[in-house]
């Protein structure tokens, strides 16, 4: 059997063989009329990329983006030190990789796999949602907090559904602008006490005044916030669980916010120490074995919501990623139970496409879009001849080697938080299942 390495040019695969991949599943070989599970499926971790995951509801684009996750916490140590993991869990539903998956004990025995909980995770909740947190008993690690003289009024009016162009708009641009000539860092409070000073109309400054103090209940923001740097340690999974603003009037402008603000983050600390690992790298004459900010794995959930065809507090950092991140060497997982509706950047940007089922016309069109650059055939004839109508079934679109692969994705090792629940429930024996 010969070994699939998807997102790997034919140069690379002769330089680096296996090295620097994570295992993906594996793949389906038809025999007549009956399809079967043969040659293993790795996926190049060495060089970035941007990679869309799709599918309907219910058939495993969350599970893939956490098997993916789960696959980068357990790779090779030399991989381990230079790069980490950043998932946006906007559903509230990755903490779960704490927990081994003995629900699929059985299963992961036939792929040679065994139940564990991913070590090397960190979880961070908003500082001051994490009393709710606590009353749901979903543990956490840490708390993050954002720093508000990093969002420009721009990005406030879009948070706070205000047009840029009307009157009040206008004024949280001018405001903003006015406190960041002022003040190098500076707090919520400080936007409302500036506001509570200045001479304009009454009912604007009352509107200003109502936004911001709306903002101090999210336990987002503050002038102390740390650098993400501080946060992204190298050789973790470290997941943002946001999915508590689903709750919040907004919800998702708000968590489109916290993906805005921490991408452009990201992209920016990436790009400085990229120029300085070149520079070292050109007078060192080789290059470095550690990197003092990792390699950046982001992965969002749901990505629809932030990244969709209309603007978001997210959409700017996260385009800006997806047509210039390579070279900082940022790699941007996207889920999707809508490709459809995603930005038109995604559909004809993304080098590698994991595709399970869909069956909307909308959704069938824009992947259908990519599938053109290797096949004629239809991307819904393609599965219905190639892929079981099982759950984890998908095919994989590589563009490095133009070719599509219908792959199974391999189980989880560690708990899966977004099934679906059931009324007919199944005991699970732990103590029978550690002894086997």
């Amino acid at each position: 059997m010969v070994d699939i390495i998807i997102g790997r040019d034919i140069d690379d695969l002769e330089k680096w063989g296996k090295l620097g991949t994570i295992y993906l599943g594996k793949e389906y070989i038809k025999m007549e009329n009956s399809l079967s599970l043969a040659n293993q499926v790795y996926l190049d971790v060495n060089k970035p990329h941007l990679i869309l995951i799709a599918g309907k509801r219910g058939q495993g684009k969350s599970y893939t983006l956490a098997s993916i996750a789960e696959s980068l916490a357990l790779a090779d140590k030399e991989i381990l030190k230079n790069l980490s993991v950043l998932i946006f869990d906007t559903m509230g539903i990755f903490w779960t990789m704490k927990f081994p998956n003995y629900r699929d004990a059985e299963l992961l025995e036939i792929w040679g796999l065994k139940p564990m909980s991913i070590k090397n995770v960190k979880i961070y909740v908003p500082e001051g949602l994490k009393d709710l947190y606590e009353k749901a008993n979903v543990p956490y690690d840490d708390v993050f907090l954002l720093n508000p003289s990093e969002v420009s009024g721009v990005e406030w009016n879009s948070i706070f559904g205000i047009e840029q162009t009307s009157a009040l708009g206008v004024y949280i641009q001018k405001i903003i602008r006015e406190i960041r000539k002022r003040y190098d860092i500076f707090s919520i409070e400080d936007i409302i006490n500036y506001v509570e000073k200045i001479s304009i109309d009454v009912k604007l400054k009352e509107k200003v005044i109502n936004y911001f103090s709306t903002v101090e209940d999210w336990g987002l923001f503050s002038e102390k916030a740390p650098e993400i740097k501080d946060i992204l340690e190298p050789g973790y999974v470290h997941i943002l669980d946001i999915s508590m603003y689903t709750t919040f009037i907004g919800g998702w402008s708000i968590k489109n916010l916290v993906i805005g603000v921490v991408a452009k983050k990201i992209f920016y600390e990436r790009m400085l120490w990229r120029k300085k690992e070149e520079l070292e790298e050109a007078y060192l004459g080789y290059e470095m074995r550690e990197r003092e900010f990792p390699i950046v794995w982001m992965m969002i959930d749901e990505a629809h919501e932030c990244l969709g065809k209309e603007k978001t507090p997210a959409t700017e950092p996260l385009i800006q990623i997806i047509r210039e991140g390579r070279q900082p060497g940022i790699t941007l997982v996207l889920a999707t139970q809508q490709p459809g509706k995603m930005h038109t950047d995604v559909i004809t940007q993304s080098d590698i496409v994991i595709s399970h089922r869909v069956t909307a016309q909308r959704d069938l069109k824009a992947l259908n879009e990519i599938m053109r650059n290797f096949s004629a055939i239809d991307i819904e004839v393609y599965m219905n001849e190639n892929l079981p109508k099982r759950k984890g079934a998908a095919l994989v679109l590589d563009d490095k080697s133009e070719r599509i692969y219908p792959v199974q994705i391999k189980p989880r090792v560690s708990w899966h938080g977004g099934a679906d629940p059931t009324l007919i429930r199944k005991r699970i024996w732990l103590g029978e299942l550690q002894g086997k």
